[in-house]
């Protein structure tokens, strides 16, 4: 089942995207669990405490009373990096503002269904490319399982593997030499960006001269590798972030 909430203010608009997930519900098989929210306030402060929004589909109104859409894309971005948004909006020139908060695309009002339907198939293509991707690692007389999309980077401190979780979740440690693991690791989510770190190519923020900023936390490229990280990350952002 794939958990949808709807965020606008007007009342038509969202019976009208109720009555078009319903339609699209009946004629792709997928099942929809659709919440109602009449303004992104009232969506973000139920995310106080959570490490994720707890949907995987968010449509989301651009312009709204009491808090916009870009402001509430923000702040769901800070809770969960994987749910897929969608702008509905009146103006085309918020899809550039988009790419800011990793939205996927925009349905510009007024909506019709059938380029609807195609957008909501494109976020269901991408819900299954960012299905769980787990990892088992052991050291220290312990077991590790990681999903991939809670760990953001990895840091050697000595002899030692600091595995970095997303906010709220607590990090790790195993005694084990960065090559080890790599082969373990093998993902097109993770780059080596140099001799003391691994980064989650999801949690990339920007790249600022030798450094790359990574869910906040600055993070060092070796020169020799600059180029390909470079690389690496565009195929990420085109291939699997769409």
């Amino acid at each position: 089942m794939i958990s949808v909430a709807v965020v606008d203010d007007d009342k038509k608009y969202r019976e009208l995207l109720l009555e078009y997930l319903k339609k699209y519900e009946a004629e792709s098989g997928n099942r929809l669990l659709i919440t109602e929210y009449t303004d992104g306030s009232d969506l973000t402060t139920e995310l106080s405490g959570k490490t994720s929004s707890g949907f995987d589909l968010i449509l989301l109104d651009v312009e709204m009373k009491f808090m916009d859409g870009m402001e509430t894309a923000r702040i769901i971005r800070q809770y969960d990096r994987k749910v897929v948004i969608i702008f509905i909006t009146n103006a085309p020139q918020y899809a550039i503002s988009g790419y800011e908060v990793d939205a996927l695309d925009y349905v510009l009002k007024p909506v019709n269904y059938f380029p609807f339907s195609q957008t909501i198939d494109r976020a269901i293509g991408r819900m299954k490319e960012r299905e769980h991707k787990y990892i088992f690692l052991s050291g220290n007389g312990y077991a590790y399982k990681i999903d991939l999309y809670n760990l953001v980077y990895i840091e050697v401190e000595g002899r030692e593997l600091v595995f970095h979780l997303k906010e709220g979740m607590e990090n790790f440690r195993i005694t084990s030499p960065m090559k080890k693991i790599e082969s373990k690791l093998e993902s097109k989510m993770l780059f080596r960006c140099s001799q003391g770190f691994m980064v989650n190519l999801e949690y990339v923020d920007e790249i600022d001269g030798m450094d790359v900023i990574v869910d906040g936390t600055r993070i060092p490229v070796s020169k020799n590798q600059k180029r390909a990280f470079v690389d690496a990350l565009n195929n990420y952002m085109s291939e699997v972030r769409g």
